[in-house]
C-alpha cells in the first residue's frame, strides 16, 4: 500500500514516473532489523553488511539517500502522511534526478499485548545534483 501511495504522490504532485529497485528494497531490511535491535537493547549494532551491500549495489556516479522511521501502528495512510512531514523523506519522494530508482521496505516487529514496532525506510539511488 505504501508503494502505491508513493507512486501516486510522485505522479500526481510532481508529474514524475517511479522506477522501483526491488534489490535495493531487499537490502534495506537488514538495516531495519539493526535499528530495532538497537532500539530494544540500547546497544549500537554494526551495520557493515548493509553498508557493503549498498556500496556494491549503487552504480558509479550515483548516490544513495535513505530515511528510516518507526511507527507504533500499521496504517499505511498515516505512515505516508508522517513521511511527508519529514523534509528528508519529502526530498526522496519528490526527487527529480537522473536515473532515479526508489526503494521501500517495511518490517513489523510484533511484541506481547498487541504492541508492534513498524520500521519503514524510503530510499533512492540516483545522480543527485
Amino acid at each position: 500500500a505504501l508503494r502505491g501511495l508513493m507512486t501516486d504522490e510522485r505522479s500526481e504532485q510532481y508529474d514524475l514516473s517511479t522506477q522501483w529497485d526491488h534489490d535495493l528494497s531487499y537490502y534495506l531490511g537488514s538495516a531495519l532489523a539493526a535499528y530495532e535491535a538497537e532500539r530494544c537493547s540500547g546497544i549500537l549494532f554494526s551495520n557493515e553488511e548493509f553498508q557493503e551491500a549498498i556500496k556494491r549495489h549503487i552504480p558509479r556516479g550515483h548516490s544513495f539517500k535513505g530515511y528510516p522511521t518507526v511507527f507504533n501502528h500499521r496504517d499505511p495512510t498515516k505512515m505516508f502522511h508522517a513521511l511527508r512531514q519529514s523534509q528528508i523523506a519529502r526530498d526522496i519522494i519528490g526527487a527529480r534526478a537522473d536515473h532515479a530508482h526508489f526503494a521501500l521496505r517495511v518490517r513489523v516487529f510484533a511484541y506481547p499485548e498487541n504492541v508492534c514496532a513498524v520500521w519503514c525506510m524510503v530510499a533512492a539511488r540516483a545522480r543527485f545534483s
